[in-house]
Protein backbone atom coordinates (compact mmCIF):
# COMPACT_ATOMS: atom_id res chain seq x y z
CA UNK A 1 0.00 0.00 0.00
CA UNK A 2 1.28 3.76 -0.91
CA UNK A 3 1.86 5.83 2.20
CA UNK A 4 1.01 9.43 1.83
CA UNK A 5 4.23 10.78 0.98
CA UNK A 6 4.48 7.84 -1.82
CA UNK A 7 1.08 8.62 -3.37
CA UNK A 8 1.78 12.68 -3.21
CA UNK A 9 5.30 11.92 -5.23
CA UNK A 10 3.31 9.57 -7.75
CA UNK A 11 0.85 11.91 -8.11
CA UNK A 12 3.45 15.04 -8.78
CA UNK A 13 5.17 13.01 -10.85
CA UNK A 14 2.53 11.93 -13.07
CA UNK A 15 1.61 15.28 -12.98
CA UNK A 16 4.40 16.38 -14.36
CA UNK A 17 3.66 13.99 -16.79
CA UNK A 18 0.74 15.09 -17.85
CA UNK A 19 1.56 18.95 -18.86
CA UNK A 20 2.20 18.62 -22.33
CA UNK A 21 -0.51 16.42 -22.48
CA UNK A 22 -3.18 19.29 -21.89
CA UNK A 23 -1.17 21.80 -24.76
CA UNK A 24 -4.21 22.00 -27.56
CA UNK A 25 -3.64 23.11 -30.82
CA UNK A 26 -6.02 25.93 -31.68
CA UNK A 27 -6.69 29.34 -31.93
CA UNK A 28 -4.06 31.41 -29.72
CA UNK A 29 -6.82 33.30 -28.18
CA UNK A 30 -10.77 33.92 -28.48
CA UNK A 31 -13.77 31.39 -27.72
CA UNK A 32 -12.81 27.85 -27.65
CA UNK A 33 -8.96 28.96 -27.68
CA UNK A 34 -6.27 28.55 -25.44
CA UNK A 35 -6.54 31.69 -24.22
CA UNK A 36 -10.03 30.85 -22.66
CA UNK A 37 -9.55 27.15 -21.50
CA UNK A 38 -12.28 26.18 -24.38
CA UNK A 39 -11.24 23.08 -25.32
CA UNK A 40 -10.16 21.93 -21.92
CA UNK A 41 -13.64 22.93 -20.71
CA UNK A 42 -15.21 21.46 -23.37
CA UNK A 43 -13.26 18.12 -22.78
CA UNK A 44 -14.15 17.91 -18.71
CA UNK A 45 -17.66 18.90 -19.51
CA UNK A 46 -18.93 15.51 -21.16
CA UNK A 47 -22.00 15.87 -20.57
CA UNK A 48 -22.27 19.39 -22.27
CA UNK A 49 -23.96 20.84 -18.97
CA UNK A 50 -21.96 24.05 -18.99
CA UNK A 51 -20.23 24.12 -16.26
CA UNK A 52 -17.63 21.98 -14.48
CA UNK A 53 -18.09 20.13 -10.80
CA UNK A 54 -15.40 18.95 -8.59
CA UNK A 55 -16.30 15.67 -9.39
CA UNK A 56 -16.06 16.35 -13.35
CA UNK A 57 -12.22 17.58 -12.72
CA UNK A 58 -11.49 14.40 -10.20
CA UNK A 59 -13.08 12.31 -12.90
CA UNK A 60 -11.24 14.14 -15.88
CA UNK A 61 -7.58 13.84 -14.07
CA UNK A 62 -8.14 9.98 -12.81
CA UNK A 63 -8.68 8.96 -16.03
CA UNK A 64 -5.71 10.94 -17.78
CA UNK A 65 -3.54 9.27 -14.39
CA UNK A 66 -4.91 6.21 -15.21
CA UNK A 67 -4.31 6.03 -18.94
CA UNK A 68 -0.56 7.59 -17.59
CA UNK A 69 -0.18 4.88 -15.26
CA UNK A 70 -0.80 2.23 -17.60
CA UNK A 71 1.27 3.46 -20.01
CA UNK A 72 4.38 3.65 -17.44
CA UNK A 73 3.95 0.48 -16.22
CA UNK A 74 5.62 -1.31 -18.65
CA UNK A 75 6.09 -4.62 -16.95
CA UNK A 76 2.22 -4.12 -15.69
CA UNK A 77 2.73 -5.26 -12.33
CA UNK A 78 0.89 -2.20 -10.75
CA UNK A 79 3.83 -0.20 -9.59
CA UNK A 80 5.86 1.87 -10.98
CA UNK A 81 10.02 1.53 -10.19
CA UNK A 82 12.06 4.98 -11.13
CA UNK A 83 13.24 3.14 -14.08
CA UNK A 84 9.67 3.13 -15.54
CA UNK A 85 9.03 6.52 -14.44
CA UNK A 86 11.93 7.84 -15.77
CA UNK A 87 11.62 6.63 -19.09
CA UNK A 88 8.70 7.98 -19.68
CA UNK A 89 9.61 11.16 -18.83
CA UNK A 90 12.57 11.14 -21.57
CA UNK A 91 9.24 9.94 -23.70
CA UNK A 92 6.97 12.90 -22.86
CA UNK A 93 9.96 15.00 -23.36
CA UNK A 94 10.47 13.57 -26.83
CA UNK A 95 7.07 13.68 -27.54
CA UNK A 96 6.80 17.53 -26.60
CA UNK A 97 9.79 18.40 -28.45
CA UNK A 98 8.25 17.12 -31.60
CA UNK A 99 4.83 19.01 -31.09
CA UNK A 100 7.03 21.91 -30.70
CA UNK A 101 9.15 21.72 -33.41
CA UNK A 102 5.44 20.78 -35.62
CA UNK A 103 4.07 24.22 -34.65
CA UNK A 104 7.28 26.10 -34.81
CA UNK A 105 7.07 24.85 -38.52
CA UNK A 106 3.72 25.76 -39.10
CA UNK A 107 4.17 29.03 -37.85
CA UNK A 108 7.08 29.16 -40.43
CA UNK A 109 4.97 27.99 -43.03
CA UNK A 110 2.17 30.25 -42.53
CA UNK A 111 4.40 33.21 -42.57
CA UNK A 112 6.03 32.28 -45.42
CA UNK A 113 2.69 31.71 -47.07
CA UNK A 114 2.06 35.67 -46.16
CA UNK A 115 4.96 36.83 -47.67
CA UNK A 116 4.70 35.84 -50.80
CA UNK A 117 0.97 37.01 -50.83
CA UNK A 118 2.41 40.57 -50.12
CA UNK A 119 4.58 39.59 -53.44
Amino acid sequence: MLTKKDFLALTLGLGLLASPAFAQEGPARGEGGRGDGGKMFERIDKDKKGYITKEDMLEFHKERIDEMFKDLDVDKDGKLTREELAKGREKMRDKMRDRLKERQEKRENKSTEKSEEKN
